[in-house]
C-alpha cells in the first residue's frame, strides 16, 4: 500500500456519491436527556464514495447530541482497506469495496462507517514504438517489424496496428518487402485503439555480388610474440573494391576482432581465416611460426654427491634469444661414472669430483654439473627451484616447486623455508606478484644451507579484452553520443584508462563523445587498447525535428508537510511519438520551488498549486499540493515495565504519534520514584526494594505516559580474591601459613572457601605450606569453590645450612678405675 504522503486532496463531485440529511436515519436514545452537549452519536459524511485507484478523497465526522444537535467531535479514522491519515483523506491502489470508521477518540464505543467502491483506473496510450528502427536491407530481402505500446502506469505491451509503408510491400503480420528501388522509406505503425501512430525508417540498398575476397599480407612468417594486422578487401561485379566487417579466426596465436594478429609460443604452420560478416566469402592466410634460437643451457642439478653406485637424474633446460624459458634436448656426456640420452647418471666406485655435460647437439650451448662420489650416510646434494625464471604480471600468482638430489641418488624433498622479494609467498610456494614492476627473487632455503633462487620478473599487467558501451547506438545526423569503453587486465581487474577512438561515419573525441556525420547510414565505434579491440554499430538517422504535443506533471497530486519537500518531474510528449524531458519555468503557490523542480512546503494549512509552464512554447502542467502541519497526539515510554536490582540502571526512552500517522522523537521531561532519573532517560534504582513509577511529560504540553519500575533486593556477589601473603620465604622443609580474603560486589569483605594448590612443596586444606627439598621459587594458589576467582602467592624456598661442630663432650666426666683396669668413655 502505498502511503498517502504521494496524493494530493482530490474530492470531485463526480467521484464522491452525494447524499441529503435524509439518506441516513438518526436514531437517538429515548432514555438520554435532551442535552444539546452531550454526544449521543457521530456521523461520518459522505455516507459512500465511488473512487477510482490512487484518486484521493476526504471524509468528515461531526456529533450529534441528544438533543439532536450537530457538536465537534475528535475521531480516530481506520480503513479495512486502503490508507486514512488522521485528516480523514483516503486512497487505495487496488479495486475493491472498503470500509472507513470513524471511533470517538473519548468514547471508543461510539463510532460510524460508510462504504468506498474502488474502481481501476483505466491506462492511456502514450507512444508507440516500431522495432527494429532504423534499419537497412537490400532489395528483394524481408524484414519483420513489430509494433509495443508505452502507456501512460509505465506498462509496456505488444500493440495491435495497421501496417503501411511509404515504399516496398508491408502485410499484416507486419512483415516488409524490399519491393522498391533502392532508398529510405517510412514503416507506419497505427493502433487501432487510438490512432497514435510509430515510425521506423527503412533504408533500402542495391543488391550487388562479390566476385572476389582477398586477406593481405599473405603468407606471413613470425616468431612467438611478434604480432601483424590483417586486412581484407572484396571486389564486386561493377570493379569496384570496400573494406568489409570481417569475422577473424585463427590458430596458432590469438587474433582480435579489428584482425591483430600475435604469434603464439609453439612453432608449426598455422593459419588465419577471415570472413565476410553477413556474406559467404572467406579467405585464408597460412602463418609460419619459427622458434627462436637456444641463447643458453642450464643443467640441474648443479651439484650432486653420491655415493658409489648411487644414481641422480640431470635435466637440462634452455633460454632462448626472447628471453623465454624452454625444453630442450641436449647430448650428455659424464667423467666418474655412466649417464644414459635421459640425463640418469651412475656414480662409479672410486672417490672423487667429476662432470656431467649437457650440450645442444650440433655445437650449440652447453652447461656443466659437479658430481662428488663419497662414502657413508647419504647427505642432501642439492635443492632446485622450478621454474628457474618466470615473468608474472603484477597482482597474479606463480606456484614454484622444489625438488632435491640425496649422496645416494634418492630424491626425497626436504622442507625448505620460503623467501621472495617484490611480492609475497606462501609456504607452499605460491607467489603473489606485488605493484611494482621488475627483477626479484624467489629462494628456496634448507637447513643444511643448501638453497636455490628463481629469477622473477613482474610485469605490468597486460590488456586481455576491451567492452565498449553501449553495445549499439541509433544517432541523429549532427548529433552526439558518450560511448564508454572498459578494458579488462591480466589480472583480473578493469580499467577504462588508456582507451583509443576512432569511428566512422562521424567524428569521435579522446574521451569517447561520438558526433554523427550528415549522412545517414550504419557506422562503427571502436574503442582499442594494446591490440584489442572492441566494436559496437551506430545507426545514424536523419528525422525531422520533432514538436511537443503534451506536456506532464508529476506526480498530479500529494499531500506534504508543512516545511516539507515534494520532488516534481515533467514528461514531454513530442509529435514523433517519444517522451522526454522539456525544459520548462516552474512555479508554485503555498512554497517555494526551484529550477530543478524541487518544491519546499510554507507552515500554512492548504491546497496549493505546482506548475510547469514550456520554455519553448505554451504548453502548461498543474499539480495540486495539500500542505499540513502535524500535531503531536500521544506519547508511548519504553519498556513499559520492567525489573531493575538495587544498585541497577535501565535507559529509557519515548516516541510520539503525530496527526498525520507519522513518529516523532518529542521533547520530554522524566521523573521518578524509588531512584533517580537523568534528563536523558537513565534510571538508576535505589536501595530500598518495592514497586515505583518513571513518568515522561511533554514539554510545553500535557501528554504523558507512565512506565512501572520493580526494584528488587540482590545479594552481594563475591568480585575479587587475594591471598596473603603475596610473597614469602622459606628454607627447605620449612613451613608458612597462608590465608585468603575476599571483596564482595558491595564493597564489604568476607572469607571464602577456597581449594589449595601448591608447587615446590605441599599445603593443607588450611593453607598451611611445607616447603620440599628442593630450592626454587614457587607457587601457592588458591581458587574459590564453586567459582573461577583465584589468586596466587610467590614462595622463595632457600636450602637450609649445614650444621657446623661446636663442641665436644665425653662422658663420664670422672671415674676410678683401678691399676690394670678398663673403662668405657
Amino acid at each position: 500500500m502505498r502511503t498517502l504522503s504521494r496524493y494530493a486532496t482530490l474530492i470531485l463531485a463526480t467521484s464522491v456519491a452525494a447524499c441529503s440529511q435524509g439518506d441516513k436515519r438518526e436514531f437517538l436514545d429515548p432514555q438520554l436527556p435532551k442535552n444539546p452537549s452531550i454526544l449521543a452519536r457521530v456521523v461520518v459524511t459522505p455516507p459512500a464514495a465511488n473512487l477510482i485507484t490512487e484518486e484521493l478523497a476526504q471524509f468528515r465526522a461531526y456529533g450529534r447530541s441528544t438533543a439532536g444537535d450537530s457538536i465537534p467531535v475528535e475521531v480516530t479514522w481506520r480503513a479495512s482497506g486502503g490508507s486514512i491519515n488522521g485528516d480523514g483523506y483516503f486512497v487505495a491502489d487496488d479495486a475493491g469495496t472498503y470500509s472507513v470508521t470513524a471511533v470517538v477518540t473519548a468514547r471508543p464505543e461510539i463510532a460510524d462507517s460508510v462504504s468506498v467502491a474502488v474502481e481501476r483506473r483505466p491506462k492511456r496510450l502514450v507512444a508507440v514504438l516500431v522495432d527494429p528502427a532504423p534499419v537497412s536491407i537490400t532489395e528483394g530481402d524481408t524484414q519483420e517489424f513489430t509494433a509495443v505500446g508505452y502507456y501512460d502506469d509505465g506498462s509496456v505491451q505488444s500493440e495491435k496496428v495497421d501496417w503501411s509503408t511509404t515504399g516496398g510491400l508491408i502485410d499484416t503480420a507486419g512483415v516488409y518487402v524490399a519491393d522498391t528501388p533502392a532508398g529510405d522509406y517510412d514503416i507506419v505503425a497505427r493502433a487501432r485503439r487510438d490512432q497514435t501512430i510509430g515510425l521506423a525508417r527503412i533504408k533500402v540498398t542495391r543488391r550487388e555480388t562479390s566476385t572476389a575476397f582477398d586477406i593481405s599480407p599473405s603468407p606471413v612468417s613470425l616468431t612467438p610474440g611478434q604480432s601483424v594486422t590483417f586486412s581484407g578487401v572484396i571486389t564486386w561485379d561493377d570493379g569496384s573494391q570496400s573494406s568489409p566487417a570481417i569475422a577473424w579466426t585463427a590458430t596458432g596465436g590469438s587474433i582480435s576482432s579489428l584482425g591483430r594478429y600475435v604469434a603464439g609460443s609453439v612453432a608449426g604452420n598455422f593459419r588465419v581465416i577471415g570472413k565476410v560478416v553477413g556474406g559467404k566469402r572467406a579467405d585464408t592466410v597460412q602463418v609460419t611460426i619459427q622458434a627462436p634460437a637456444i641463447a643458453s643451457v642450464s643443467v640441474t642439478p648443479v651439484a650432486a654427491t653420491l655415493a658409489p653406485g648411487g644414481s641422480v637424474r640431470f635435466q637440462a633446460s634452455g633460454l632462448d634469444v626472447l628471453g623465454n624459458v624452454r625444453s630442450v634436448s641436449v647430448n650428455w656426456s659424464a667423467t666418474g661414472g655412466t649417464i644414459n640420452s635421459t640425463g640418469s647418471y651412475t656414480a662409479g666406485s672410486t672417490a672423487g669430483t667429476y662432470r656431467v655435460i649437457g650440450q645442444v647437439p650440433g655445437g650449440g650451448p652447453a652447461d656443466t654439473s659437479v658430481v662428488t662420489i663419497t662414502g657413508g650416510a647419504p647427505s642432501l646434494v642439492s635443492v632446485s627451484l622450478t621454474p628457474a625464471s618466470a615473468s608474472v604480471p603484477s597482482g597474479t600468482t606463480k606456484q614454484f616447486a622444489v625438488s632435491a638430489q640425496w649422496s645416494d641418488g634418492s630424491t626425497a624433498v626436504p622442507p625448505v623455508t620460503w623467501s621472495a622479494t617484490g611480492g609475497t609467498i606462501t609456504s607452499a610456494g605460491l607467489y603473489t606478484a606485488g605493484a611494482s614492476t621488475g627483477a626479484f627473487r624467489v629462494i628456496a632455503a634448507h637447513s643444511s644451507g643448501k638453497a636455490d633462487t628463481s629469477a622473477v620478473t613482474v610485469t605490468a599487467p597486460t590488456t586481455t579484452a576491451i567492452s565498449v558501451t553501449p553495445t549499439s547506438a541509433i544517432v541523429n545526423t549532427g548529433a552526439t553520443q558518450q560511448f564508454s569503453a572498459s578494458a579488462t587486465l591480466s589480472n583480473g581487474l578493469q580499467s577504462s584508462a588508456g582507451v583509443t577512438w576512432a569511428a566512422t561515419g562521424g567524428t569521435i573525441s579522446s574521451t569517447g563523445l561520438y558526433t554523427a556525420g550528415s549522412t545517414p547510414g550504419s557506422y562503427l565505434v571502436i574503442g582499442s587498447q594494446n591490440g584489442v579491440a572492441d566494436t559496437v554499430s551506430v545507426a545514424v538517422q536523419s528525422v525531422a525535428t520533432p514538436t511537443l504535443a503534451a506536456l506532464t506533471v508529476s506526480p498530479k497530486s500529494t499531500a506534504v508537510l508543512a516545511s516539507g519537500t515534494q520532488q516534481y518531474a515533467v514528461t514531454g510528449t513530442w509529435s514523433n511519438g517519444t517522451t522526454g524531458t522539456p525544459p520548462v519555468t516552474w512555479s508554485a503557490t503555498g512554497g517555494t520551488i526551484t529550477s530543478g523542480g524541487l518544491f519546499k512546503a510554507g507552515t500554512s494549512n492548504g491546497t496549493y498549486r505546482v506548475i510547469a509552464k514550456y520554455t519553448g512554447g505554451n504548453q502548461a502542467d498543474t499539480a495540486a499540493v495539500t500542505v499540513s502541519v502535524p500535531t503531536l497526539v500521544s506519547l508511548s515510554l519504553s519498556p513499559a515495565s520492567l525489573s531493575v536490582p538495587t544498585g541497577g540502571t535501565q535507559q529509557f526512552s519515548v516516541s510520539g504519534s503525530l496527526s498525520n500517522g507519522s513518529s516523532t522523537t518529542p521533547s520530554v521531561s522524566y521523573s521518578a520514584t524509588g531512584g533517580t532519573i537523568t534528563a536523558a532517560g537513565l534510571y538508576t534504582a535505589g536501595s530500598v526494594a518495592g514497586t515505583y513509577r518513571v513518568v515522561a511529560k511533554e514539554v510545553g504540553g500535557s501528554l504523558a505516559d507512565t512506565s512501572t519500575v520493580t526494584v528488587t533486593a540482590t545479594a552481594p556477589t563475591l568480585t575479587a580474591v587475594v591471598v596473603n601473603p603475596a610473597s614469602a620465604s622459606v628454607t627447605t622443609g620449612g613451613t608458612k601459613q597462608f590465608s585468603v580474603s575476599g571483596t564482595l560486589s558491595n564493597g564489604s569483605t568476607t572469607t571464602p572457601a577456597v581449594t589449595w594448590s601448591a608447587t615446590g612443596g605441599t599445603v593443607t586444606a588450611a593453607g598451611l605450606y611445607t616447603a620440599g627439598s628442593t630450592a626454587g621459587t614457587f607457587r601457592v594458589i588458591a581458587k574459590v569453590q564453586g567459582g573461577t576467582l583465584a589468586d596466587t602467592a610467590t614462595v622463595t624456598v632457600a636450602a637450609a645450612a649445614a650444621p657446623t661442630l661446636v663442641g665436644i663432650q665425653m662422658t663420664p666426666h670422672t671415674l676410678s678405675v683401678p691399676t690394670g683396669g678398663s673403662a668405657q668413655l
